[in-house]
């Protein structure tokens, strides 16, 4: 399990990396439109994020069709004036409906800075947090609001929430629960720490990803 979890906080770790140089390079206008995504971080960490554009607002997806999308993801990034570095990473395979709130498996959370690097991630959270036996509090939860034609794309607006955590030392067996209770790791007693991330967002889909 620990595996895992070290590979997809280490993607959401790279992805960061990954904008942020290319927030340093020049780019041209594009015509394409312009992709957006808020979050609202709070907890043992707080951070408040609007973005949009290729360099901060990042679609990404396998393919879609009339009625469901195939890993669909979108990474929200922002550094701001004290060189700390933010993003916001959701992934789920959704329906294309709106008004009803869908569920995904995972959600991350990374500070990067001239000293430390924390990822919070669901996974975690299901790990030193997670109190229900279905993992109700570990998921993420999206609701899209508007699926619209937009010409060459599909235009998909919608709202996000999860919970994920962090743990300074995550192949640590410390606190771990007795008889399979839950959480399986008693996450007060390691010293991890826990957010919840609340968001919106507007992407458009080019349908020449569209089966």
């Amino acid at each position: 399990m620990i595996p895992k979890l070290l590979y997809q906080t280490l993607f959401a770790v790279l992805l960061i990396i990954n904008l942020r140089s290319e927030a340093q390079t020049t780019t041209h206008q594009s015509k394409n439109p312009v992709n957006s995504m808020s979050a609202e971080v709070s907890g043992d960490q707080s951070m408040s994020m609007n973005v949009s554009g290729e360099n901060k607002a990042t679609l990404g997806l396998l393919k879609f069709t009339k009625t469901d999308i195939s890993a669909f993801s979108l990474a929200g990034s922002l550094t701001n004036s004290n060189k700390t570095s933010y993003a916001v990473v959701f992934s789920i395979s959704p329906s294309l409906k709106t008004g009803i709130e869908q569920v995904g498996d995972l959600g991350t959370f990374s500070m990067i800075t001239s000293k430390e690097t924390r990822n919070f991630s669901t996974d975690l959270y299901r790990l030193y947090f997670e109190t229900d036996h279905e993992n109700k509090n570990s998921k993420v939860y999206l609701t899209f609001t508007l699926i619209q034609d937009a010409g060459e794309y599909l235009k998909v607006s919608g709202n996000y929430h999860f919970n994920a955590a962090y743990d300074p030392n995550p192949d640590s067996q410390k606190a771990m629960s007795a008889n399979n209770q839950l959480p399986l790791f008693n996450g007060a007693e390691r010293g991890s720490k826990k957010v919840k991330v609340n968001g919106s967002f507007t992407a458009y889909l080019p349908k020449i990803m569209q089966n």
